[in-house]
């Protein structure tokens, strides 16, 4: 995922710099006191579904919704449902399969009081009424979760929003299990302006237009990481294409549509080469690409990957400029989405593979001599950060999850495989 890989190389001047003696003392987020022992959160249910049912008020910065979570407890006699809810959103009603129940606020929690115990294995409908919007947000880097865009008088179309879950940043918008060792399928369906495009996982199951306001409904049957639920939405412009059955579509900033086929026309061969390389043909229902103002990188959500505006290529900076970025996002649905590390502290299943096929595809797009460039890059970004601080490729000693996106992480991980 790029968002963080987007960091990391942004990362590298700075770590240039900490490698001077003169910094050399600078402290490491994994080392204690500050890294403790972190481990997966015990679940006490499976999470099956999720849907969200979201209405922006995009003047007001706002948004109300709610958050239908299907789920079936592991044990039986659960007393206590627990779900993530970030502490900016005003939480006003639950219901227990369609009966009021009695809920608690504990941080980023809603403690949801299930009355009689509930039983093992038996499905039940935990639906969550909140609001939020105004406090919401922050980049990629800062606070993730759902970020809105405002219009200058450089980039008057800079106008809609977009959401950013990894770490656990979907809290943020969504009332949900919010950490990647549980799967389930999702659906979304987002009202907004009604010239805005919005953009989410899976296949659209419904676009219509009432007076001034769209509704969009999209649906992903297939189990994912909630942290790869995701939102794009604005006045955008798109393309389409077709891949062995498969749709994609493109979505750009109004007035960048002139940059889609320079930006994306070698996505149908990174498809064909993944699906190759690793025995398993794309396995999403679509893949939409969504270049978004004020998103760093790009993060591989399911089905529905999110690429910062600035990376869009012009036929002027040279040929295939964003298919490292491209690459390395599309290698994601495969290793992140498909199969997802249970922990961070195991973020190397993620990103190192991505970052090695992202190489692979070099090799194979434009040689072995560029492999080689890749790999030494790689172990160069790596020994630059190791001067300031060493750590295992997989760790349970750290701060707090992002910190394990760094270059130990992308190129040390990549290279040694």
């Amino acid at each position: 995922m790029q968002p963080r890989l987007a960091r990391f190389l942004a990362l590298l001047p700075v770590c240039a710099i900490l490698a001077t003696p003169a910094r050399a003392q600078v402290s490491s987020p994994f080392s204690p006191p500050a890294a403790t022992i972190q481990r997966a959160p015990d679940r006490d249910y499976d999470l099956k579904h999720v849907a969200v049912t979201l209405d922006v008020q995009y003047e007001a910065r706002t948004f109300s919704g709610t958050s239908l979570n299907t789920l079936a407890p592991l044990r039986s006699g659960l007393k206590t449902i627990r779900l993530h809810a970030g502490k900016d959103l005003t939480v006003s009603t639950v219901t227990l399969d369609g009966k009021s129940a009695s809920f608690k606020r504990d941080a980023e929690w809603v403690l949801i009081e299930a009355g009689a115990p509930l039983a093992a294995n038996k499905d039940v409908v935990v639906a969550v009424t909140y609001a939020g919007g105004k406090k919401q947000g922050g980049g990629f880097g800062s606070e993730g979760g759902f970020h809105w865009l405002n219009p200058t008088k450089e980039l008057p179309n800079r106008i809609g929003f977009w959401t950013q879950g990894e770490t656990g940043y979907n809290r943020q918008w969504a009332p949900t299990w919010d950490y990647p060792n549980d799967f389930a399928t999702s659906e979304t369906t987002t009202t907004v302006p009604a010239d805005w495009t919005v953009i989410g996982n899976g296949k659209k199951l419904s676009d219509k237009v009432a007076g001034n306001r769209r509704t969009v409904s999209w649906k992903m049957t297939q189990p994912h990481a909630t942290y790869l639920l995701s939102l794009a939405a604005g006045p955008l412009d798109t393309g389409k294409m077709r891949w062995q059955g498969i749709d994609l579509l493109f979505a750009v900033p109004k007035g960048e549509g002139h940059k889609i086929p320079q930006s994306f026309h070698d996505t149908p061969d990174m498809l064909t080469f993944f699906s190759k390389i690793t025995g398993v043909k794309y396995p999403w229902p679509k893949y939409a690409q969504n270049a978004m103002y004020d998103f760093g990188g790009g993060m591989e959500n399911v089905s529905s990957t999110t690429l910062g505006a600035g990376s869009l290529a012009d036929p002027r900076d040279g040929e295939r400029t964003m298919s490292s970025l491209n690459a390395h996002e599309l290698a994601h649905q495969w290793f992140g989405d498909l199969v997802t590390c249970k922990d961070w502290g195991n973020a190397w299943l993620n990103e190192s593979f991505a970052t090695f096929f992202q190489w692979l595809y070099f090799e194979h797009s434009r040689g072995e001599h560029e492999y080689a460039r890749e790999v030494d890059g790689g172990m160069r970004a790596y020994l630059g950060e190791s001067r300031r601080y060493k750590r295992p490729i997989a760790t349970n000693l750290y701060v707090n999850p992002d910190v394990m996106f760094d270059s130990h992480t992308y190129p040390k991980g990549g290279a040694v495989m």
